[in-house]
């Protein structure tokens, strides 16, 4: 069962991943160039450059995926379980995020 730290983390990395995929590497922001750069990528190696920034909820995934193996150290079906949820919480706060900032920018 996943703890209020950890929907509150999920939420925090959730932000972040959509800031960063939809604000910050377009094109004129602050890491446009790198937007551009996985632009470019993407073309050719679409599976690599999903998690480095390119999709919001791809690199929200791997952040969770990577911070929770990190921080909670699941050692039992319950926290695999929990580990599982972590992850799928955080890909699905990314989407509901990129969904709603996309309304708003429309």
């Amino acid at each position: 069962m996943l703890t209020q730290y950890d929907v509150q983390a999920a939420l925090q990395i959730a932000i972040a991943a959509v800031v960063f995929s939809d604000l910050l590497t377009k094109r004129g922001e602050i890491f446009g160039r790198y937007g551009t750069w996985l632009e470019n990528f993407e073309t050719r190696h679409p599976m690599l450059a999903k998690p480095l920034g390119y999709c919001a909820k791809c690199l929200g995934g791997q952040v969770a995926l990577w911070s929770y193996l990190i921080y909670a150290h699941p050692r039992s079906v319950e926290g695999v379980i929990a580990w599982a949820s972590f992850v799928m919480l955080t890909i699905f706060l990314c989407a509901a995020f990129s969904a709603a900032l996309a309304k708003l920018i429309r």
